[in-house]
């Protein structure tokens, strides 16, 4: 394992950084303010190889706070960013931004849904691709306040990325579970076809849900 820095010397935080790959190049996103949730937090973006990255960019424009950029690379060959806007996790929007050279250049970001307050699409890892080409995101939302609550779901896309319908939260008792719940799910397929994920949880260990 090997490590490489593609931001050196910067002011405030760099978090929540993402992967991909296209035409054998890497391609980073990242979240950089002066802590979560500073109103001069943004998207960055570099691209290149190991010891050879351009220079970092913002991406996301004047949007802010930015949080949880995700990266999926469409079978088109297009590369698409999912990031989250709002000053609060509670308040988050999904925008998406698309790059048809490799990450070169982006269109202008949009919100990925018209009511997608508290977080839509990929909150913090990659969709999963099924063998049927539908795209799977593990998403959650977060509210805060006396009784704060923790409750993750699937978004599914039929467009490889582009629009997306939510599916019910995962079904947990929140009379009973220890704290606010669960968040930031991640998913893979079996050979068998099963889904399964694992969710961070307040209850001091992983959470794992399944479904045929």
């Amino acid at each position: 394992m090997h490590k490489y820095f593609v931001a050196r010397d910067v002011a405030g935080q760099c978090h929540a950084s993402t992967v991909g790959t296209m035409g054998g190049s890497f391609v980073v996103a990242w979240f950089q303010g002066d802590h979560e949730g500073a109103l001069n937090s943004r998207i960055w973006l570099t691209r290149g190889q190991p010891k050879d990255w351009v220079p970092p960019s913002v991406v996301s424009g004047d949007l802010a706070p930015c949080w949880n950029p995700v990266l999926h690379a469409q079978i088109s060959g297009s590369l698409l960013l999912y990031f989250k806007v709002g000053p609060t996790i509670s308040s988050w929007r999904t925008f998406l931004s698309a790059s048809a050279d490799g990450g070169v250049t982006w269109s202008d970001a949009r919100p990925l849904t018209a009511n997608g307050v508290g977080g839509r699409g990929p909150v913090r890892t990659p969709p999963l691709r099924l063998r049927s080409k539908r795209l799977l995101a593990g998403a959650s939302t977060e509210t805060s306040g006396d009784s704060p609550h923790w409750d993750a779901f699937v978004d599914i896309s039929d467009d490889d990325g582009f629009t997306w319908t939510r599916a019910a939260n995962i079904e947990i008792d929140h009379e009973t579970f220890p704290g606010a719940g669960i968040i930031q799910p991640t998913l893979w397929q079996t050979p068998g076809d099963d889904i399964h994920l694992l969710a961070r949880s307040t209850a001091g260990q992983l959470v794992r849900s399944s479904s045929s």
